[in-house]
């Protein structure tokens, strides 16, 4: 909890430093980001890849969940744009701000502008349905060579599978605030 602590103040002075909005999403993913830039650091590793934008273009956020019980293929490929067309506030400006901070380069191969153009042109039942995301990385994961079970895998967002959410909302409790207040 204590590393934990600092690593969440560091983002959080990242972030307000660099003009982010700094909420519990932001730092929560950011503290993730920190963590996996500062061992490339350590290790002398210029470029990290990340998966940033394979949520936004082949509905992997849980609340694409909304559009699958639907299942409506034109309200989901709407939601998608929204989606990426939300990117930059929502993501990119975070992580950029921190990986200015170590003076790393992080290619986004999702975010490349050819591969959304096709992307975007996939019907939405290979990304999605009632029962299954991002179906179509998942398979290809699978013709990859990935076992099954690694590759439908249910996914986590980023701040809940570090465990980061959890000490944010045990060290705001700590000082009789709102995670919100906590960060500010």
């Amino acid at each position: 909890v204590d590393e934990a602590e600092l690593v969440i103040a560091r983002v959080a002075k990242i972030l307000k430093d660099s003009n982010t909005a700094v909420n519990p999403i932001n730092v929560g993913v950011g503290c993730v980001m920190y963590c996996v830039l500062e061992m490339a650091k350590k290790d002398n590793i210029p470029t990290v890849m990340a998966g940033l934008g394979s949520e936004d273009l082949f509905a992997g956020y849980e609340w694409h969940t909304d559009y699958r019980n639907t299942y409506e293929p034109d309200d989901i490929q709407e939601t998608l744009w929204r989606s990426f067309n939300d990117i930059d506030e929502r993501d990119i400006r975070r992580d950029t701000a921190i990986s200015n901070h170590f003076g790393i380069k992080v290619i986004t191969p999702f975010l490349d502008s050819d591969l959304v153009e096709y992307g975007m042109q996939i019907h939405p039942s290979l990304k999605v349905t009632p029962e299954e995301k991002k179906i179509i990385l998942r398979e290809t994961a699978m013709r990859l060579g990935l076992p099954h079970a690694l590759a439908f895998q249910k996914r986590r967002a980023a701040q809940y599978g570090s465990g980061f959410d959890k000490v944010l909302t045990k060290l705001a409790k700590k000082n009789k605030l709102a995670v919100s207040e906590f960060l500010k």
